[in-house]
């Protein structure tokens, strides 16, 4: 009896043991569940810090799901979305740069929130135009979340030694940058090692010289290629070029090895943190038939199978005071009205004529479901155009990318 007592003890113990280590898994699992996943396409260790301190502050708020933030590399976000639908272990919040959300709402990784989408907080984004790329078939699928243009960075000690003045159009700053060149570094920079990044470039130029992704093979198109062209077959522009991303370009430009470069206005951070030897100044890209105010930035928007409680961690984010600190880290434009602008280390009067500017001035380029296809078409084109300047296809180049793009544009 003592020999089958200690056996059925024995066994009891195994059992409770075993049923204690699943609890305890299941307990991890709903722990796990009840976390609010959001993507994030942030490098910089300030982007982040900032938004991990904001979601440690939403948790310690009584009632408040954990939020758990994973930081991807914005090239590997079509493939790890996509990857991630199919397993059906999509994150319940994702931030995206605006150019790739129709794209993503086409292909249904978003859900439509319209029902959230007041009128007052419509009208709390201080660019109303960033709402065109979270809109479908007139349904809101999300909203913007910063405002981060292309801007024009430039040495103010360069300038002003010389006695240069800044370019009001793309000619003029071919000029300007081939004249920088005979005293120093190189003239000119913008990054182009990203499909993307050579694409936002050239869309830049493609609209400010009237051009637009549905009329690439006309003249606006053509001249944006050629203004490329120019600036490589001058040597303006580094031979790293192509090998450089945003952050790559804003640190080449704090050690002086480019004179201006178009960059997003986050770059600041990068400056600042390098405390440059020189004086830098901000200013709007120059435009030509148009002005080059094109407002970028991120969107964000619950994913399809997204916990109802994100909703809550979403509408966190657009309060005053936590946006404000938001706009603060990241160096980028203020998106709500009631928002402070402050540009530090880098002279705010720059930085508040330049958000009045775009306020007054900005646009957004059409919203694009085909962006991913029109994307690799067009860097393909930039790329073809900076391996081979000696040679002008120009014009060839912009009829071939035009008939790919307006077919992409067409089957979606």
């Amino acid at each position: 009896m003592v020999a089958a007592g200690a056996v059925f003890l024995l066994l009891f113990g195994v059992i409770l043991n075993f049923t204690v280590e699943n609890r305890g898994d299941r307990g991890r699992e709903t722990d796990e569940e009840e976390a609010i996943h959001v993507l994030a396409p942030y490098k910089l260790w300030k982007q982040r810090e900032i938004l991990e301190d904001i979601a440690r502050e939403y948790e310690s708020q009584a009632g408040n799901r954990r939020v758990e933030i994973e930081f991807l590399d914005r090239e590997d976000y079509k493939k790890e979305i996509c990857m991630r639908m199919d397993s059906g272990e999509n994150a319940d919040l994702i931030i995206c740069d605006g150019t790739v959300m129709p794209a993503l709402i086409d292909m249904g990784v978003f859900q439509d929130i319209s029902d959230d989408i007041t009128v007052e907080r419509k009208n709390s984004i201080r660019y109303q135009a960033l709402w065109d790329g979270v809109r479908s078939n007139g349904e809101y699928y999300g909203m913007p979340f910063t405002c981060d243009p292309y801007v024009l960075f430039y040495n103010k000690d360069t300038l002003n030694e010389r006695g240069l003045s800044l370019p009001d159009s793309w000619e003029d700053l071919l000029e300007l940058s081939g004249s920088i060149q005979k005293y120093s570094s190189k003239g000119f920079g913008f990054p182009a090692k990203t499909q993307d990044e050579r694409t936002i470039f050239y869309t830049y130029l493609l609209y400010s010289m009237g051009g637009n992704y549905r009329n690439i093979n006309k003249e606006g198109g053509i001249q944006a290629l050629k203004t490329i062209r120019h600036l490589k077959k001058g040597k303006n522009i580094s031979e790293d070029t192509i090998n450089w991303t945003k952050e790559d370009l804003a640190y080449a430009f704090s050690k002086g090895q480019v004179e201006m470069m178009a960059n997003s206005l986050s770059s600041i951070s990068i400056l600042r943190n390098t405390q440059t030897n020189f004086q830098p100044g901000v200013v709007c890209l120059p435009g030509e038939v148009k002005n080059s105010c094109i407002l970028m930035g991120e969107n964000i928007g619950l994913t399809q199978h997204a916990d109802p409680a994100a909703i809550d961690f979403m509408c966190y984010l657009y309060q005053s005071d936590v946006m404000e600190r938001i706009t603060c880290a990241m160096d980028t434009l203020p998106l709500l009205q009631a928002e402070n602008y402050q540009m530090k280390g880098i002279g705010p009067d720059e930085g508040e004529k330049l958000a009045d500017t775009f306020l007054e001035e900005g646009y957004t380029v059409e919203p694009c479901d085909a962006w991913f296809e029109i994307s690799a078409t067009i860097s393909d084109g930039v790329y073809q155009v900076l391996n081979n300047s000696e040679v002008d296809r120009t014009e060839e180049l912009a009829r071939e990318m035009h008939a790919k793009v307006k077919v992409s544009i067409i089957e979606k």
